[in-house]
């Protein structure tokens, strides 16, 4: 995902109590009203125990939020991806909405949204983006990881003008002799 342009803002040393269940990131698309950079996709780090590789996970992972307005491809995969939701799997983000609402008596979103803005893309996060408790490895279909692994391969190309170099980094074709 080279050349996605976005915000990082570090608050890790802001929650040095930070425990598990509390948001490690939080992403926000351009101009969301609560963006505090708005006119860019803006990501807020709050885990201060999210590092190395960690954390690239975690950045990658709520950086899906912001795929579907930008890739139409990514966006038919995670239709794909809704669609093959067995019945088991939408009680469970029902049930984890109807959790976050407890949680948080400020939600005022449908389950529809929660599941289109959050649930989902958590679905997507949890096979693209693991994270060391690794917690959704055994909740999806053969046809569901069939269908992320696809999307994974996607993701892992090289954005067009740019190529992919031995050592696996990026360049772009124009900078290469």
């Amino acid at each position: 995902m080279q050349g996605y342009d976005l915000n990082l803002i570090d608050k890790r040393a802001d929650y040095p109590n930070w425990q598990y269940g509390d948001a490690q990131l939080e992403f926000y698309p351009a101009d969301e009203l609560y963006n505090p950079m708005p006119g860019k996709p803006t990501i807020e780090i709050f885990n201060p125990n999210l590092e190395g590789q960690w954390l690239e996970n975690a950045i990658f992972g709520d950086m899906l939020h912001g795929m579907p307005a930008r890739d139409p491809r990514f966006a038919e995969y995670r239709e794909q991806f809704r669609s093959s939701m067995t019945p088991k799997q939408w009680m469970r983000d029902r049930w984890e909405f109807n959790r976050q609402r407890q949680r948080n008596p400020n939600e005022r979103r449908t389950f529809d949204d929660w599941h289109d803005q959050s649930g989902l893309d958590a679905w997507l996060r949890g096979y693209l983006a693991p994270d060391e408790r690794n917690e959704w490895a055994q909740m999806y279909t053969d046809p569901q990881r069939n269908i992320l692994g696809e999307l994974l391969n996607y993701l892992q190309q090289p954005p067009s003008g740019y190529h992919r170099m031995p050592d696996g980094t990026m360049m772009k074709d124009s900078e290469h002799r």
